[in-house]
């Protein structure tokens, strides 16, 4: 899928032909579908993906929820992966994600020594208010923590700045990867928003 998107559609086909009851395989057709702008055939083939996890897959759920901003759907998986892995900061930044989405006070439990230096604690730094906008991008050392920091810029401006969020959902809609989570949720935001 390196940026033959068209090419990668029909090979997930010929693929689904073969093994159409591969989750994985949807999940990959998905993103190239998302990637050229079909939005409703990716949220298609992300809700075959899910009727074919199987329930301990907790994290792959959490993961295609997020995906689909189906942040009612992602708290119950995310609760089962920070089960199994309790010292993931990603599904700690990704349940603050959520409960913030959803205008849910997510107090700050489970930050502690998690919210350093190393990636993504400085996204769980800015949803504790101990980073402002800029300290978060400028530790935003590659493509892809860009996205992540721009999206959760999008979610914490939201409430208050809808025009703010909406343009930081952009930025991260025009320079990101489609295979992020942040790429499709931030398509999804937009697409909700109007935008």
């Amino acid at each position: 899928m390196l940026g033959r998107y068209e090419e990668a559609l029909r090979a997930f086909d010929a693929a689904l032909a073969g093994r159409p009851n591969d989750a994985e395989i949807y999940s990959g057709r998905a993103i190239a579908c998302l990637a050229l702008g079909r939005l409703g055939a990716a949220d298609a083939d992300w809700r075959r993906q899910s009727e074919l996890l199987r329930p301990e897959q907790a994290s792959a759920r959490a993961c295609l929820s997020l995906r689909m901003a189906d942040y009612e759907a992602v708290l119950p998986a995310l609760q089962r992966a920070l089960e199994k892995e309790p010292g993931d900061p990603y599904w700690l930044l990704y349940r603050l994600t959520s409960l913030h989405r959803l205008g849910r006070s997510a107090g700050q439990p489970g930050l502690e020594g998690m919210a350093g230096d190393a990636w993504p604690g400085p996204l769980l730094a800015l949803h504790a208010g101990q980073l402002s906008a800029d300290d978060v991008l400028a530790r935003a050392d590659n493509e892809s923590r860009r996205a992540e920091a721009l999206f959760q810029l999008g979610v914490i401006a939201w409430p208050q700045d809808r025009e703010e969020a909406r343009r930081r959902w952009e930025e991260v809609a025009a320079g990101a990867s489609p295979a992020l989570i942040e790429y499709a949720a931030a398509r999804h935001e937009l697409a909700r928003a109007g935008s």
